[in-house]
Formats: C-alpha cells, structure tokens, sequence
C-alpha cells in the first residue's frame, strides 16, 4: 500500500502504519512532468491498482497507468472546487480513460450521475464508496463541554449560535452565510456564527462581516486540527455550499447531534434522510438560510428532533463501512492471479497507489 500525493505529504503522513509508504511528489501547481514522474514510481513498485482521488489527478493517474497497463486505473470523484460543469480538461482525461478502460469511483450518488452525465462514463463502471464518520470520536457535547466551548469563544450560554467548517473558498459561499446574520435582525433573530476554516477569501470574508456592522457576532477561528470543541458550542449547523458530493462536515456535526441547514446539492438531501436530520434551502440563497435559522431558533422541539435524527443518520456512515466496501471494490478490479493475503501488506501484488490531490 502506498501514497503519493502530488504536493507536500502533510501531517497525516506522519501518522500513517509502517506497511504504508508515502511519496511527496512536491509540486504546487500545474506540471507537466508530475505524471511523468509518477510513472517512474509505478514502474518500480508495480501497483495492482493506481487509485487517484479527484480530478486534479487524473491527468498524472492517467499517464502513469498507460506507462504500466497492468496496472488497473481506478479514477474517484470526490467533487469539484467550483460550481458549474466539469472542465475541458477533466472531460478530455475522462474520454481517454475510458477508452483505458478505467474504473470510477464517486463518494455520492450524484457523483455516479455527474460522471454518467457529464463524462459519458457507463454506469457498471462506476462504484459508489461513500465517506465515513468515527461516531465516537464526534459525538454530542455535554452541556459541560457546550459552556466551556462558548466561554472560550466569548458566547453566551443563552445566545443562539450556528457555524460552519470548511475552506474559505468561492465555492463554499461564506459570503451567504454572513449575509444571512444581517438579514436575521430583519427577523428578530440575534444569532451569532462561528466559521471554522481558513481559505483565500479570509480577509474579505472578515472585512465583509465588519462592513456589515457583524464584527462582534461572527467569530472566525482560523485553520484548527480539532474542530470538535467548535461543534461543541453550535446549536445548529450550515453548510452554504454552491456543489458539495458528500459533505465531510456535515457528518462529523450530525455525529455530534447538531441540526443541519444545507444547501440542495449533492447528496446533502440523501444524508438528511427520511424524517429529516434539518432543513435543505436553494443553493445561493441568503433569505432562505436567515429564515432556516430563524426556524430553528424559535421551534427547540423541533431542534432537539432533528438534533436526534442527526446522530442516527450520522451512525449508517461509519469508517469500518466505507473500509469494507473499498476493500471489497479493490478486491472485485485485481485479477486473482495478482492478489496477495491481507496479512502480507507488503507484497507488490496486494499494493495500491493513491494519487492525492
């Protein structure tokens, strides 16, 4: 089993088994020589499988499969980093990675659509291997930990509180977000937001807060490892997003019990579910996210029902699920020939390359 993701190998290599080698190719950008570079490691580890994790690598993944066809060429989609379709590019990779006959992976059942849609790419070759949440390390605050968490951050016990975790990117509309805590006076709701994050448009999301006279009711934290003791101090939670596949964020704050407002894209609509775990609002909409959360504020009864359906949402997506079904799906693409026992992670014949981006 192996990693090599094209830029710096970041904290979590350090953290990773020894059986689990880890490349850092080091580039930043765009390059030309990366998938050039990622077959001269291909060739020397012989992968079964090069599995490269969203698009940004596919390009690389490609390169290097067609440099050593026996291995299989698997392409993920975890989403995109911009609303709108696919690029040019990505559509080209996808048209000659079918013609390689490679297999996709999505993390979402829009994902599987997007790529039979826009990519062209036939269902059967496509596998949906949704993403996971360790529901016992995320799980809800005691009100202990509620107060401690709002003292830190210098909110009151009574105040009502929502936040979001992500990068601060154009694509997940923070910018909404803040507009919607002006439009919440219009209401006669005094919330106050927690963002969790850091990204390019941090200054101008901050200036945009102090323009609008919200300096001292929106807290941005900055970047932080441990987003637990934040959650801790929400009482509902927005995901503003103009495309998200399967949200990450949204998982870890529905394991700790928190209500959600999120955008209808994606698969947010399918991790909400059947009574619902929140409320789903039009993606690009500030008016709807001040009303969702002037929803929530006025009806607790109806917070603490979605707060519990949440959590039980939350615990049909677990991390020993989604390793069973990558396992399973890398097991069903290696010829038997080439597969190795579990127990011999080692062997070239049971290696599987993944392309981080």
């Amino acid at each position: 089993h192996a990693g090599g993701p094209l830029r710096a190998a970041g904290k979590l290599a350090a953290t990773l088994p020894a059986d689990v080698a880890c490349w850092a190719i080091g580039d930043s950008g765009s390059s030309r020589t990366t998938g050039l570079r990622l077959g001269r490691i291909v060739r020397r580890w012989r992968p079964a499988i090069i599995h490269a994790r969203n698009t940004g690598t596919w390009c690389d993944a490609l390169i290097a499969g067609a440099l050593h066809p026996s291995s299989r060429l698997v392409l993920g989609f975890h989403g995109l980093d911009h609303a709108g379709p696919f690029t040019a590019k990505t559509i080209r990779v996808a048209r000659w990675a079918r013609r390689l006959r490679a297999s996709f992976t999505s993390v979402s059942e829009s994902g599987r659509r997007r790529l039979i849609d826009e990519l062209g790419v036939r269902s059967p070759r496509i596998t949906v291997l949704t993403n996971g949440v360790d529901a016992v390390r995320f799980q809800p605050a005691t009100a202990q930990a509620r107060d401690s968490a709002r003292e830190a951050l210098g909110l009151g016990a009574d105040d009502f509180v929502v936040g979001s975790v992500g990068s601060l990117s154009a694509v997940k509309r923070i910018d909404l977000l803040i507009d919607a805590m002006g439009l919440c006076d219009d209401l006669g709701v005094g919330a106050r937001a927690v963002i969790v994050g850091d990204g390019s448009l941090r200054a101008e999301l901050t200036d945009r807060a102090a323009r609008a006279g919200l300096g001292d009711r929106i807290v941005f934290t900055g970047p932080q490892d441990d987003v637990r003791p934040y959650l801790a101090a929400l009482d509902a939670f927005v995901q503003c997003s103009d495309s998200e596949e399967m949200s990450n964020a949204i998982l870890e704050a529905m394991a700790c019990g928190i209500p959600i407002i999120a955008t209808d894209v994606g698969d947010s609509a399918r991790m909400l579910g059947e009574p619902k775990a929140g409320l789903l609002v039009p993606k690009g909409d500030a008016s709807a996210i001040a009303s969702a959360i002037q929803h929530l504020a006025q009806n607790p009864l109806e917070r603490t029902r979605f707060a519990e359906q949440a959590r039980c949402r939350a615990l049909a997506f677990t991390p020993e699920q989604s390793v069973l079904a990558y396992e399973a799906f890398y097991s069903a693409i290696t010829p038997k020939k080439s597969r190795a026992p579990l127990d011999q992670p080692n062997q070239t014949a049971n290696m599987v390359m993944s392309s981080l981006c």
